[in-house]
């Protein structure tokens, strides 16, 4: 791969999330390639789900599982609706968001950021079960249900937000194709898919032929699947964790 001035990065975040990741990728002096194929909605029948989450409250843990999922659950609710709740996070960024929304106290995994690194707390053994709500969108976060279920806790999905899959506009696509070498970013499983459901052959292709950044073993094991040659995974989800990692591509590819 040549030098930084030559490489673009290609960013499959939802948006607000993209563009401060971009921003982060321009102040290294690379080029941001935006592929705004992924989105998240509020989940439909928000004052029907509000009323059903609130039956459940408060719970022993309430546990954010990203910051779309913060975001979109505060749409429906408020914050003084978690009164008498322990607050989750899966991750820095995610805690972050909930500080944001006036929640002081948030327990997250000491190193990690996946369900695995969470359920290593104590808070989470079957020594200190309870209730469970775990704010996610649809299809999300099993082994993090099942784990808690059979530690005999009362675990309920609080399904707040969805991902919408949706085509790529011709210019992303024509900045990809003029793009002279690319570094692939995946924070999520649902972008991989996306990607390989959405864009043209010649333009997948040429992506799996590029460095991937993935965020987790478990993309990284997508990653594999999807067929990309060269795969590399961050210390973490958030944007610092990122922009290191692509320092040390660019490093490797120099060298």
């Amino acid at each position: 791969m040549p030098a930084a001035a030559t490489t673009s990065v290609l960013i499959t975040r939802p948006q607000p999330f993209a563009g401060e990741l971009a921003a982060v990728i321009r102040s290294q002096g690379l080029d941001p390639v935006m592929l705004d194929i992924l989105a998240t909605k509020t989940a439909g029948n928000p004052q029907q789900l509000g009323r059903q989450i609130k039956s459940l409250l408060p719970a022993k843990q309430a546990i954010f599982t990203s910051r779309s999922a913060v975001t979109h659950t505060f749409q429906i609710l408020d914050p003084a609706d978690f009164n008498g709740s322990g607050i989750a996070a899966m991750g820095a960024g995610t805690a972050r968001e909930l500080r944001m929304h006036g929640f002081a106290s948030v327990l997250l995994p000491a190193d990690g950021t996946n369900s695995e690194d969470l359920l290593q707390l104590e808070q989470f053994s079957a020594n200190n079960a309870g209730t469970a709500i775990i704010f996610c969108a649809p299809h999300g976060r099993g082994v993090l249900q099942r784990e808690l279920g059979e530690r005999g806790w009362r675990v309920r999905n609080a399904e707040t937000y969805e991902r919408i899959i949706q085509a790529p506009k011709a210019s992303m696509l024509s900045d990809i194709r003029a793009a002279k070498q690319l570094i692939c970013v995946f924070t999520s499983g649902t972008a991989i898919e996306a990607c390989a459901e959405q864009l043209p052959a010649d333009i997948w292709q040429r992506m799996l032929t590029q460095p991937w950044l993935v965020i987790s073993n478990r993309l990284e094991a997508l990653a594999r699947k999807a067929g990309a040659d060269a795969i590399y995974e961050t210390s973490g989800p958030d944007n610092n964790a990122i922009s290191e990692a692509i320092r040390g591509i660019l490093v490797q590819y120099a060298g």
